[in-house]
């Protein structure tokens, strides 16, 4: 009895230890989109998760691009993960759902950004909510997207034009 209680307790810290290194994303297609015209008012919304490489001492720079948000968060693990929120608008739901697969989230070089199709009629934007080890060193930009930055110690260089910083 007292080896399967050792065993358990055993077991039980390892899930609790892996439960604090491992954060939790809360960014969800759920969140109400504020992205309308007078002709796309059809919406599509997808995550997508990566994990990257800790970029070291170096620095990760994130675009945010024309209206997606950056929300960072340091955790203790040693690895970046990555979701990005991708949101498209168009003046039908199968137009929207096409237009989501034409935007691609790049990663490479420490950098991540999101690329897609110009817009005209209709339109796209990736948000990201990203865990990076504490003293990741960051440049963020957005344009019509805010910044969130918490449990970080690090240099962090940012431009956010028509978006709130907390």
């Amino acid at each position: 009895m007292k080896t399967l209680s050792a065993a358990l307790l055993l077991a039980l810290t390892s899930v609790s230890a892996f439960a604090q290194t491992t954060p939790a994303f809360t960014s969800t297609c759920n969140e109400g989109s504020t992205y309308r015209s007078n002709t796309s008012t059809k919406r599509y919304c997808e995550t997508r998760d990566l994990t990257l490489p800790s970029p070291g001492s170096q620095t990760l720079t994130i675009d945010g691009e024309a209206n997606g948000g950056i929300s960072v968060k340091g955790y203790d693990g040693n690895q970046v993960l990555v979701r990005a929120k991708v949101s498209t608008w168009a003046a039908t739901d199968e137009a929207a759902g096409q237009l989501a697969k034409q935007v691609t989230v790049k990663s490479g070089g420490n950098s991540l950004r999101a690329d897609g199709p110009s817009q005209n009629e209709q339109g796209w934007a990736v948000s990201y909510e990203v865990f990076v080890p504490r003293k990741t060193a960051l440049a963020l930009r957005t344009v019509n997207g805010g910044i969130s930055l918490r449990d970080l110690e690090s240099t962090i260089k940012f431009n956010a034009v028509n978006g709130a910083l907390t």
